[in-house]
């Protein structure tokens, strides 16, 4: 691809046929007058940066109408939403994990912890959800989903379980007491 369709990609679709018209007719010109096309070239591609900027800030602040919108601040958010919930157990679940393995002395009931954690808090937020669309649309929640809060106090008991037992049995040994 060349540079000049690389810079006309980046202008929004609705002004692409108008800049590349009048840019093909700049760039003839600028044969003509013996000025140098790699300088043009470099004030088209600032200039589409400047259109790509003003057109997404005008979608994201409704300027273009509220569709634009709505999609521009609606899909990172929901994607946030129904990502992020399952995300944060599951990475805490692998630091737990890596934590069990630098702590040989209660490596097993580390795993179990960090295991029952995630797994709660999965299901707690699992529930939650459904039983807040359930709500929302008028129904009664399926009745799985009425334990999420006793789920959720649970991976947090666990959670500070889990922190107690790697804090103490990483720790190390106080150097001046005699052994035996």
């Amino acid at each position: 691809m060349k540079p000049f369709d690389r810079t006309l990609r980046i202008v929004p679709a609705g002004q692409r046929e108008r800049r590349k018209q009048e840019w093909l007719a700049d760039l003839h010109g600028a044969t003509e007058l013996d000025l140098d096309p790699a300088d043009l070239h470099r004030g088209f591609r600032k200039t589409a940066w400047q259109l790509r900027r003003r057109h997404v800030t005008h979608g994201l602040t409704g300027k273009r109408g509220a569709a634009p919108m709505m999609i521009g601040w609606g899909t990172p958010l929901t994607i946030a939403l129904l990502v992020t919930p399952y995300l944060i157990p599951l990475l805490g679940a692998v630091a737990m994990v890596t934590l069990a393995i630098k702590a040989p002395r209660c490596r097993r009931a580390l795993a179990a912890l960090a295991t029952l954690w995630s797994g709660t808090l999965i299901y707690a937020t699992a529930a939650w959800w459904v039983g807040f669309d359930y709500a929302d649309a008028n129904l009664a929640p399926p009745g799985w989903t009425q334990a999420w809060l006793p789920a959720f106090g649970v991976s947090v008991v666990t959670a500070l379980a889990f922190a107690v037992t790697a804090l103490t049995s990483t720790a190390r040994p106080n150097r001046h007491t005699p052994s035996a």
